[in-house]
Parts: structure tokens; sequence; C-alpha cells
């Protein structure tokens, strides 16, 4: 499963570009041993790196230069997430013109908030 991810433009253009290579850098790790990094405590393997924008809180100094928040997350926990991000964006729907309060991005569609999903290589 993936998403597409706003494209910038000018001086961000090198960041984004930086922010793709390290995904794909992480992509391609072993992450056999890895284990997910949910919050609710989950000890499922990681299988994706979730790149979720941290609404309204995006100038956080946690968040990365695209106002993500990166979480490597097993399936499970991806799903969960997306679950979220959807009950977010009917939430934001009943306001036409809804965008995140910190950068002005629009939130009326799910690749809005659930900006990247990129699935982990295993070795068997």
């Amino acid at each position: 499963m993936s998403t597409v991810e706003p494209q910038p433009s000018g001086p961000a253009a090198r960041d984004h570009a930086a922010g793709a290579e390290m995904s794909a850098t992480l992509a391609a790790l072993d992450w056999h041993d890895f284990t997910c990094q949910s919050n609710s405590g989950c000890t499922n393997r990681a299988t994706h790196v979730v790149h979720r924008h941290a609404v309204d809180e995006c100038d956080r100094p946690n968040a990365d230069p695209f106002g993500n928040f990166v979480d490597i997350l097993c399936i499970g926990c991806v799903r969960t997430v997306k679950a979220d991000a959807l009950q977010q964006v009917s939430r934001y729907a009943r306001f036409p013109g809804a965008y995140c309060l910190t950068c002005g991005g629009p939130l009326n569609k799910l690749n809005h908030i659930m900006r990247r999903i990129v699935q982990l290589r295993t070795l068997p």
C-alpha cells in the first residue's frame, strides 16, 4: 500500500529528495528482528514505515521537515493508524476547506494525513 506524498518545490525539493532517499534506505534494511514501534506497546515484527502528518502540530521538533511523524509499525498497527486517519478525514469533511493550522495543508483526503506508507523488506 502506498500513497503519494506532496511534492515540494524550490529549496524544499532537496530536503524532500533526502527524505525519500532515507525511506528507501529504511525499506531496504533487514527488518527481521525489529518490532513494531506503536505507542500501544505492540511487539509484532515491524513491516512498514508510515509517514503521517502531525495535523495542527507539524512544527513540533520530533516531526520530519515535512511535518510528518515517521512510525515503524506492523501491518496490524498500520491498519489501526489508517482507520484513525480515515476518521479524522471524515470529521474534517464536515468543514469544506479544512486545513492544518500550522502549515495550512489541506485535510480532506486520506493521503493528506497518511502521506506515505513503505513496506519493509524482510529476509527469510
